[in-house]
């Protein structure tokens, strides 16, 4: 199966990462949602392999902040997202 998925934007209010975090967080997002697809797939509410909108929950940030664990729960919410 090949997913081609392009995040035009993710917005971050209030959290300040560093520019090494930024490019942490965007290195563990795709790898984080790679695995997520392999191992478990991508489903569609609609059954439609063409989605044009994604609903994802909010993430919950603690105190401290790095990219590694934001990017890995932004991955997690995306893929657990409805494809719309």
């Amino acid at each position: 199966m090949i997913v081609n998925l392009n995040i035009d934007r993710i917005i971050l209010d209030g959290i300040n990462l560093s520019i090494k975090d930024r490019s942490i967080l965007q290195s563990t997002i795709e790898s984080e949602l790679t695995r997520l697809i392999e191992n478990h797939g991508w489903q569609t509410t609609s059954g439609n392999s063409h989605a044009f909108r994604l609903s994802a929950a909010p993430v919950q940030i603690g105190q401290s902040v790095d990219g590694t664990s934001l990017g890995q729960q932004i991955a997690r919410s995306i893929h657990g997202g409805r494809l719309w």
